[in-house]
């Protein structure tokens, strides 16, 4: 899995999202799904002098195997802060949400624990490569 932040990624449903045709009478459905990144309702904040800055409200998604998600939005609307925050790398901030990567929420995680986990399987790309 690639999280592309920043620019357009072409999205194509994995296999197992193809589904029977309508006009063969079988509802469709989606099969064999094997979900590997759940985010459920991500906040990420920082304490600043003017108060409390709140980066990302309330971010979710789901990521499933053999699909690529590309999060595309205005500069500063926390692309990079919700990728970073997934991936422990924010020591100043207050994350709360879920982000649960093969049933494993990365956000009670430590960095290393997260890096053990996801290992060469998950990874951020910014279209501008020193942004991280």
């Amino acid at each position: 899995m690639c999280i592309v932040q920043g620019a357009f990624a072409p999205l194509s449903p994995s296999p197992a999202r193809r589904h029977f045709s309508e006009s063969t009478g079988v509802t469709p459905q989606y099969v064999g799904l094997v979900r590997l990144l759940d985010v459920e309702e991500l906040r990420v904040s920082f304490a600043t002098p003017y108060g409390v800055l709140d980066a990302v409200r309330s971010l979710s998604f789901q990521v499933d195997e053999g699909e690529t998600l590309g999060l595309v939005g205005e500069s500063g609307a926390g692309k990079s802060v919700a990728m970073q925050a997934m991936l422990g790398l924010l020591d100043d901030a207050k994350v709360s949400g879920s982000a649960r990567f093969k049933g494993e929420d990365l956000v009670s995680l430590p960095p290393k624990q997260i890096e053990r986990l996801t290992g060469p399987g998950c990874r951020s790309c910014s279209r501008t490569p020193t942004a991280l």
